[in-house]
């Protein structure tokens, strides 16, 4: 797969700016709450007598310890109820709603499970004739219309693919492509600017096409 440079330029943004975001926010936890710690920890005459670099450690590893309690406690059932109850709070609330769910949807982007995006596929959307790129999430076996297998698909919006759509279609109408779940979102995030020279759809029918 060749590329210009303008491609290349992008694709090293893009493959760089997850981790750059995540170094971002670990230096941000260390130079932030590690202090308070470590100064919290100076209070203590004893602690004085160690040498900076300890209390430094001591402080992170009393952080971890903290996020470790409160990651604990969300857990369990009160601490769900309560992480709801603060989320409907903060989501009802003007102007800190819109600054709260861009922080949220950021956090779970970052640190959370992947979602469980099987495949990529294309779909006929919003129109017939004008295709997109979704990901098969499930199959649908709870709705009972007709005897044609359906499958539940997600349309991630551009360029953050956070948010989107979900249809439910017939799997004649789906065509799989033979890219990664990674290499589609790429794809969606750049808004087309990033793709492959090739690539191979696949209909239920196993009749192979190249786009």
């Amino acid at each position: 797969m060749k590329f210009g440079f303008k491609q290349n330029i992008i694709s090293g943004f893009v493959a760089i700016l997850p981790l750059a975001v995540t170094i971002l926010i670990i230096y941000f936890i260390y130079t932030k709450f590690t202090v308070i710690f470590t100064n919290i920890l100076y209070q203590f005459p004893l602690f004085k007598l160690f040498p900076p670099a300890f209390i430094t450690l001591l402080g992170l590893i009393v952080l971890f310890l903290i996020l470790y309690l409160i990651g604990f406690f969300t857990n369990t059932f009160f601490g769900r109820w309560i992480t709801n109850l603060f989320d409907k709070i903060f989501m009802k609330a003007p102007f800190v709603n819109t600054i709260y769910n861009s922080a949220r949807s950021l956090s779970e982007t970052l640190f959370k499970k992947k979602t469980s995006f099987k495949e990529a596929v294309l779909v006929q959307f919003p129109r017939n004739g004008g295709y997109t790129i979704g990901f098969v999430t499930t199959v649908v076996d709870w709705l009972n219309i007709g005897e044609e297998k359906r499958l539940s698909i997600f349309i991630p919006t551009t360029p953050n693919p956070t948010s989107g759509f979900f249809l439910i279609v017939k799997e004649s109408e789906v065509m799989y492509l033979d890219i990664s779940v990674e290499w589609a979102l790429k794809i969606i995030v750049s808004g087309g600017i990033i793709h492959p020279d090739i690539v191979k759809i696949r209909k239920v029918e196993n009749n192979d096409k190249s786009v």
